[in-house]
């Protein structure tokens, strides 16, 4: 997540946007008489802490070879430059966790603060560019094989952005491990926004399909909206956001992340590919949500090939597996 040598400096913006994710949540929950349940918020924060701490004495570890008086071996420096990656790689896993915690927790707030729900308008967008969600649920329905490859594909999705803060954090491409992440994050906050606005409930609800499994997806809606007071179960946070469709852009923004490996892209776009076909299907959504999604999408990846046009490390990076 971090730049060799001067972690620290490079740590400042992720802190500061993570502080003030955490401050606005802290600031707007009172507000809409939510409170998160405490035992679930300390056990996570326990959790997080033992995590970083951990951390820090493999990044410390990666730094024996610099304070040696005396050159050491080939290997021992091979392992210590291992253990300050995989070091890196926890650090970006404990920042994600936080984050994403910090951004679901602030949908919750908007989602119960927001305008009337918008299920009955996506719906209509999508018999305008003529998508029947309700058509294509019965086909896949009728081909129980394939709905169990997109299921698998569909939850793929938070194993997906282990495996590759893992990837790039060994293999020594933490700026585009960064890049990824901060596409993942922007995008990920703008949704939980446009919630506020745009709250919708998903297709399973709309139109009254009896799928217990998917409807328990977005079980909390209703109650988050309807009660007087409402307790987050930090433990059991759920994916509320209906439009833009997060689900869509972790999957370019995955595909995007490989983009340059011979074999790697290609799989990706394979598995991403299944998994955009399975999010209708198994995250409630309307066509349209993925279309914003993929706007969105779209739009950031633009946006941060121009910030990062000027990076060095990002020109060099010609390589294939």
């Amino acid at each position: 997540m971090f730049e060799n040598t001067t972690p620290f400096r490079q740590a400042t913006p992720w802190l500061l946007g993570l502080f003030m994710l955490i401050g606005m949540d802290y600031w707007l929950l009172p507000r809409v008489n939510c409170s998160i349940e405490p035992t679930g918020l300390a056990c996570f924060a326990l959790y997080m802490g033992g995590l970083l701490a951990l951390t820090l004495l493999v990044l410390a570890a990666g730094e024996l070879p610099n304070s040696l008086s005396r050159p050491s071996s080939r290997t021992f420096c091979k392992a210590m430059v291992f253990a300050k990656r995989f070091g890196y790689f926890q650090l970006a896993v404990i920042y994600v966790a936080s984050a994403f915690k910090a951004i679901v927790v602030l949908s919750y707030v908007n989602i119960r603060a927001g305008a009337p729900a918008i299920d009955a308008d996506l719906a209509h967008w999508d018999r305008l560019i003529h998508f029947d969600w309700l058509g294509y649920y019965r086909l896949l329905n009728s081909l129980p094989m394939l709905r169990a490859v997109l299921r698998a594909t569909y939850a793929s999705a938070p194993g997906q952005m282990s495996l590759l803060m893992f990837f790039l954090a060994i293999t020594g491409h933490t700026q585009r491990m960064r890049e990824m992440l901060a596409l993942l994050l922007i995008s990920s906050f703008i949704s939980v926004v446009t919630v506020r606005f745009m709250p919708a409930q998903g297709t399973y609800y709309f139109y009254e399909v009896a799928n217990q499994s998917a409807r328990e997806l977005t079980s909390q809606f209703l109650p988050l909206r309807t009660r007087p007071t409402y307790i987050i179960d930090f433990t059991n946070l759920q994916g509320l956001v209906s439009i833009p469709s997060f689900h869509t852009c972790m999957a370019i923004i995955f595909c995007y992340a490989l983009r340059g490996w011979k074999w790697l892209f290609p799989v990706s776009l394979a598995l991403n590919g299944a998994m955009l076909l399975s999010t209708p299907y198994y995250g409630g959504h309307y066509l349209v949500d993925m279309l914003a999604g993929a706007v969105l999408c779209a739009v950031l990846i633009w946006l941060s090939r121009l910030w990062f046009s000027t990076a060095p490390e990002l020109r060099a990076l010609r390589f294939a597996v």
